[in-house]
């Protein structure tokens, strides 16, 4: 920075100042700009090797048995790396008891990161996943399964009560019906022949 007067009014000159400024800039972009193109040579020469030579099996088995143990589960399980090449797959290493036609298996896309990224999966199943579940929810499904009986049963004995009490009041009904019926007649005899008994002229015909 340079500073120069003339008489009372000072000038100040940051032209030098500016020029440092964008001379560091250009090179930190620069350096980036290096770093991202090193690095996107490191991923492709890295995506060119054979996923069998990019993967130790001893480390692959020590990982999954570290996951799988620090998310609690003790299962027994079969494991492999697979490449699949137009839609058909191919075993590249794993467990030695692995199937590849078990119907519930755990897929994972390899090296997602890599710039030219290829269709190897490591697939891993557990055998007895589903006695498993089954002992895991047992004391949780027979209480289910009792209380739903329960319920069902008390649904069978409602509806059983509700359809007897409607059988019961359609019985009253009809008796009610047929003894009103039944005394209507008596009752309407004995009021006919009393206001005959009432009439004086009835009471006065003279019998031919």
């Amino acid at each position: 920075m340079q500073h120069r007067s003339m008489g009372s009014i000072q000038f100040t000159d940051n032209s030098g100042q500016n020029g440092n400024m964008m001379q560091n800039k250009f090179q930190q972009s620069s350096a980036r700009q290096e770093r991202l193109i090193r690095s996107m040579e490191f991923n492709l020469n890295r995506s060119s090797i054979p996923v069998n030579k990019r993967i130790d099996p001893d480390y692959l088995k020590h990982l999954l048995n570290t996951e799988l143990r620090n998310s609690g589960i003790t299962l027994d399980y079969q494991y492999a790396v697979e490449s699949q090449i137009s839609g058909k797959s191919t075993v590249l290493m794993g467990s030695d008891g692995f199937d590849p036609s078990h119907p519930t298996k755990y897929r994972k896309l390899l090296f997602q990161n890599d710039i030219n990224v290829k269709p190897n999966f490591l697939t891993v199943y557990f055998p007895e996943q589903r006695g498993f579940l089954i002992q895991s929810t047992g004391f949780l499904v027979i209480p289910s399964i009792l209380l739903t009986f329960i319920i069902i049963g008390i649904f069978a004995l409602t509806l059983h009560i509700i359809l007897r009490q409607k059988k019961v009041s359609l019985i009253k009904n009809d008796f009610i019906n047929n003894m009103t019926h039944e005394l209507k007649t008596p009752i309407s005899t004995i009021s006919l022949a009393s206001q005959m008994l009432k009439d004086t002229s009835v009471t006065h015909t003279q019998n031919d």
